[in-house]
């Protein structure tokens, strides 16, 4: 990401320096022919999803809902996990395994395991479970909205 932000840096530099717009949806390389090659980054909406699942394991993530401030902690997720599996033969988020959940051991590269966790269903089994996470409950649906937003739009868009 600092590789991109420098690149859109530079780019508006050289637009302020010829007084040129810039509008921020790009960024320019320069060629060796003195031609300017105009770029836009895609990010690819799946792996945004586990790029987040990464990022939500080591740091906390702090939100307002309607001018309340809340946060989200893997730290929920883990403890919900361990609730859920206290009677194996009767667990009610059955697909996550210790590879979703439990930092040590969660599969980083698994797209699948990351929409997994944010999904409707953990969400729902969370508030079901403890109402203490009902804060929570409202993160995890709000990701799993986005995710289906968000693969709605890009497999419209980027259909060959």
């Amino acid at each position: 990401m600092s590789a991109i932000n420098s690149l859109r840096r530079e780019t508006r530099a050289l637009h302020i320096k010829n007084n040129t717009t810039y509008n921020n949806e790009f960024y320019e390389v320069p060629l060796e022919n003195k031609q300017v090659l105009k770029l836009v980054h895609i990010y690819d909406v799946p792996h945004l999803m586990k790029c987040f699942r990464n990022n939500l394991m080591t740091k906390d993530l702090m939100y307002d809902v309607d001018g309340i401030k809340k946060q989200a902690k893997w730290s929920h997720l883990v403890e919900l996990y361990n609730v859920d599996s206290l009677t194996p033969d009767c667990k009610m988020l059955p697909r996550l395994t210790d590879q979703h959940i439990i930092p040590e051991k969660v599969k980083k590269m698994k797209v699948k395991h990351a929409t997994q966790v944010f999904s409707q269903r953990v969400a729902s089994t969370m508030n079901f479970l403890a109402c203490k996470y009902s804060i929570y409950t409202y993160f995890l649906v709000f990701c799993d909205v986005i995710f289906i937003i968000l693969m709605f739009y890009s497999s419209r868009y980027h259909k060959l």
